[in-house]
């Protein structure tokens, strides 16, 4: 019985698929204020900021990922 329950043992691996959504303000470190129309590279995923600095962009990662 327990070789049994032994065997059934599940183990997270932490591959589990997300939806996950980066998003921010960007701003100058010199002026504090915020930067309009800057495009920001994250992987393959491009972002524009907005007239305020502010940039969101939802996607999928079907694995663990990182992106400098």
């Amino acid at each position: 019985v327990t070789q049994y329950f032994n065997d059934r043992i599940i183990i997270d691996d932490g591959a589990h698929p997300a939806n996950v959504t980066v998003s921010g303000i960007l701003t100058s470190n010199a002026t504090g204020l915020p930067i309009a129309g800057a495009s920001i590279q994250l992987g393959p995923y491009t972002f524009i900021t907005a007239a305020n600095g502010s940039f969101s962009k939802s996607f999928y990662i079907s694995q663990p990922t990182t992106y400098n």
